[in-house]
């Protein structure tokens, strides 16, 4: 095997074209594949770095009629199913929030995650440095303690050991450190910088409609998922008949913590996952396509062999030997590939996977390019090996050759109609993307800028003085030349971030199973026109809708529609929570629909407050411009520091920036399933390119016969692209069935286009009709020039 090995090292340098063909073939494949292998591993396979992770699950609410998931439960909720479940071991809850850290030269806006006392335990991880939270630091009215990430902590107090008791100001409010938490416990996100006690108040145990705590658990030793889901549900029905107005119709959903760490991503990684494949199967299909071509011209050396004793398994041996040789190296240069393949997705991947930060080249990496490799070298150049050696000697060199010819059209073939999904795909996901990008969002997206800004919290006693803050700094924003409107709101539309709340109608009775619930936002005077939402009856916020005065409330259309159908909202009174202490709200606005969750989504029911009658403190300034306007940006951030120098001011976004952002995951699905089509297209035309240029080579006499017997370029043209064509719309054929097929797998990905679009399946087919007669052309020019004579010497 060794002699094969250094025999086939030889022929390969002696054929430096078809080597560096196949080796970049390759190249290409295993690179896009190992990257890509590489975000599935650390988002999909690989486990949490976290003590036994196969038992961390979370629980999520879930709407039996609407089979719906949502994340929050309620902190009674989550008291309940702590109290009552027998399938866990503990159940933690955490909620994040923005805070602002001062005290340096300039204050710092940071991710901070509130957590119960026993979340760290619960997913088995200890401080770096310090303690952990105590039952005592989440008690109301406790002293304010706080744990620092590993990174804050080096960048911050440059690592100093003696930072534990030292006391930072968060949201203008002192703290003591009393941990730092290790690199390795990132949750529930890398970004996060600090951990706060999560403190669950009296007043919110009797608030059941208010949704905010997300939660892990982690089962007991030898509790199952199934088990677990059982019990919890069981759990959830009990509550459901305790407490009919809040949790009729509702039960519990239990995941994995790996499965929720994954979330909307596994589908579309698994969509990638299947496409890349596709691409890998196209360039071993190539591969083989070389490989049987080389073996075809060397018949006649084959055939001598044979003549001479050599045994079809030492022919089978030597051939095997030099696909392995092509794959190794073509494995390691796909390694390359791969490596910056992976730096790419990793930071094209940040914004978009939870665990983008464990996307590495490791050894499991690493074992998949190299077996990949391997597998591709043995098994496609096993077939051909095996057609090329068939009965060599009694066959003659002609017929191996039609052989050889029959079967890489039949592999041509193949490549046509994967490339075929592949476009069908990436044509479906681009109209959907452009569909979307042309929606009407329920707002007037140009010239808006937003800054998100949080006062110190401990300025503030009063909603009314937070409310007095934010109406100063917005009229002090007004006044700059070109600045046409501004206001504020709680929750940017399109941002990710969204509050509920349950509703209930003033002398409505509900029906059984029903659960009022819309979007929570708070807002103020001015919000409204500065997003250019339409207001269509009552009025908007004003002065007088202040702390003390009755509540009032502005509501969307679809609100309106679902609370009094057919009639006039202005003046109708809901409360938002099941409270019953909690006052009524009169409807004094009604606006149009914006879609606030994502624009593929119809609007939810919403329902605004007035920022003075009800404390955030995380505001986002909204602010509409002229478009000619100058400096607004730099005269705005001003303004904030003059209202308040500890606000930390984060990069303005405009409005379209938002929209944009909201889109990234079609956007990188799409941009990914181009980039493997436009491979695939590519693969397709080369392998229609090599076989009518083999075709052409090997009918070289017969060409010249026709010609001899007055047969016309035309003619010969017409014959060439005939044999391309007939591959070409045989893969479009059956790659058109594939894709009615597979499309589906993208339904819950497409807007407004159906996954068997005629006017897409209609372009991809055209698409490949246009790359096989570029396939063909050179070929075909190259037949048109054979002389009779010549052909007919021709061997």
């Amino acid at each position: 095997m060794w002699r094969d090995f250094q025999y086939g090292w030889r022929l390969l340098r002696r054929s430096p074209g078809f080597t560096a063909v196949a080796v970049l073939t390759l190249a290409l494949g295993i690179g896009a594949n190992t990257a890509m292998f590489s975000v599935l591993e650390a988002v999909l396979l690989r486990p949490p770095a976290y003590s036994d992770p196969g038992r961390l699950v979370v629980l999520q609410r879930y709407y039996l009629q609407q089979r719906k998931t949502a994340e929050q439960l309620s902190a009674p909720d989550f008291k309940d199913f702590a109290e009552r479940n027998r399938s866990l071991e503990s159940l933690a809850v955490y909620a994040s929030d923005m805070v602002t850290l001062t005290g340096g030269d300039e204050p710092q806006s940071l991710l901070s995650t509130a957590i119960s006392a026993n979340l760290a335990a619960t997913l088995g991880a200890a401080p770096l440095l310090g303690r952990g939270f105590q039952t005592e630091d989440v008690q109301p009215g406790a002293p304010f303690t706080v744990l620092l990430s590993e990174s804050l902590w080096r960048r911050q107090f440059a690592s100093d050991p003696a930072v534990l008791g030292r006391r930072i100001t968060l949201d203008g409010a002192p703290v003591r450190i009393v941990g730092v938490m290790p690199a390795s416990f990132a949750f529930p996100e890398p970004s996060t910088a600090i951990w706060l006690p999560l403190r669950i108040s009296p007043r919110d145990l009797t608030r059941r409609n208010v949704y905010w705590l997300r939660t892990v658990g982690r089962l007991k030793s030898g509790v199952s998922l199934a088990a677990a889901a059982k019990d919890l549900d069981s759990v959830a029905a009990q509550l459901a008949a305790d407490y009919p107005k809040t949790n009729r119709g509702e039960g519990v959903s239990v995941v994995t913590l790996q499965h929720y760490l994954a979330g909307d991503s596994r589908r579309m990684l698994l969509v990638l996952g299947g496409a890349v494949g596709f691409v890998l199967l196209m360039v071993c299909a190539n591969l083989a396509s070389l490989l049987l071509a080389r073996a075809s011209a060397r018949t006649s050396e084959f055939a001598v062999r044979s003549a001479l004793g050599a045994a079809r398994r030492q022919l089978l041996g030597q051939l095997l030997a030099e696909g392995i040789l092509l794959s190794a190296i073509g494995g390691i240069a796909g390694i390359l590939v791969a490596a910056w393949g992976v730096a790419g997705l990793r930071a094209v991947a940040m914004e978009q996977f939870s665990r983008a930060s464990e996307i590495l080249m490791d050894s499991g990496v690493l074992t998949f390019a190299l077996g990949a490799s391997l597998l591709c070298g043995i098994v496609f150049g096993l077939a051909p090996a095996w057609t090329a050696t068939r009965d060599t000697l009694a066959r003659s060199s002609a017929r191996t050759t039609a052989g050889g010819g029959s079967a890489r059209a039949v592999l041509v073939t193949a490549e046509v109609a994967m490339a075929f999904v592949l476009l069908a795909g990436a044509g479906l996901l681009t109209q959907s993307l452009w569909r979307l990008r042309h929606v009407n969002p329920g707002f007037v997206a140009d010239h808006v800028q937003t800054f998100q800004i949080a006062p110190q919290r401990a300025r503030f006693k009063t909603n009314n003085q937070v409310g007095a803050f934010y109406e100063e700094l917005l009229s002090h924003i007004r006044a700059i030349p070109g600045v046409k409107a501004a206001g504020a709101v709680g929750n940017i539309p399109l941002s990710g971030e969204r509050s509920g709340t349950g509703i209930v109608v003033e002398n409505r009775t509900s029906a059984p199973g029903e659960n009022l619930e819309a979007n929570y936002q708070l807002a103020g005077p001015g919000y409204f026109s500065a997003m250019g939402i339409p207001l269509l009856a009552g009025r908007d916020f004003n002065p007088h809708d202040v702390e003390g005065a009755p509540e009032v409330v502005v509501v969307n259309r679809a609100l309106a529609e679902l609370c009094w159908p057919g009639q006039d909202a202005i003046g109708r009174r809901i409360r938002l929570g099941p409270n019953p202490k909690q006052p009524w709200s009169m409807v004094v606005g009604v606006i149009g629909d914006v879609r606030h969750d994502q624009l593929a989504l119809p609007p939810r029911p919403e329902a605004y407050e007035d920022y003075f009658q009800h404390n955030w403190g995380l505001m986002s300034l909204m602010v509409r411009y002229e478009p000619a306007a100058a400096g607004v940006q730099a005269a705005i951030r001003a303004q904030i520091k003059l209202a308040d120098k500890n606000i930390p001011i984060p990069p303005a976004l405009s409005m379209d920036d938002v929209i944009s952002t909201s889109l990234r995951d079609r956007r990188f699905l799409m941009w990914m399933l181009v980039g493997f089509a436009a491979c695939a297209t590519l693969l397709a035309a080369i392998g229609i390119y090599g076989v009518i240029a083999y075709s052409v080579t090997a009918r070289t006499r017969e060409i010249g016969i026709r010609v001899a017997l007055g047969a016309e370029r035309r003619d010969v043209t017409r014959l060439v692209l005939a044999s391309g064509m007939r591959m070409a719309a045989a893969g479009v054929a059956f790659g058109g069935l594939a894709a009615l097929g597979l499309m589906r797998l993208l339904r819950s990905m497409l807007f407004e286009v159906s996954p068997g679009d005629p006017a897409t399946l209609a372009l991809a087919a055209s698409v490949l009709v246009v790359v096989a007669l570029l396939g063909c052309t050179i070929p075909a020019l190259r037949a048109t020039r054979v002389e009779a004579s010549v052909a007919l010497r021709h061997e």
